[in-house]
């Protein structure tokens, strides 16, 4: 990952849990209730115009979420 934007980047990924969206875990975040509808994978903290951070993840069949906060 290569933040080429003018501001601080960051990258947090998940896996959705079956049958929920992208849109149900931004909801989850504005109210958590229940358990959340996706599992945490990891990320890399702020990257500032022009840092790289180098990600190795295996991902396994299924609906992935990637989110800068």
């Amino acid at each position: 990952m290569t933040n080429s934007a003018e501001q601080p980047h960051e990258i947090f990924i998940v896996k959705l849990a079956p049958g929920t969206s992208a849109q149900d875990l931004l909801a989850w975040f504005e109210k958590p209730e229940g358990p959340p509808p996706a599992m945490p994978l990891g990320g890399a903290t702020f990257l500032d115009r022009g840092e790289a951070n180098y990600l190795t993840m295996d991902f396994t069949p299924g609906e992935y979420g990637f989110y800068c906060f």
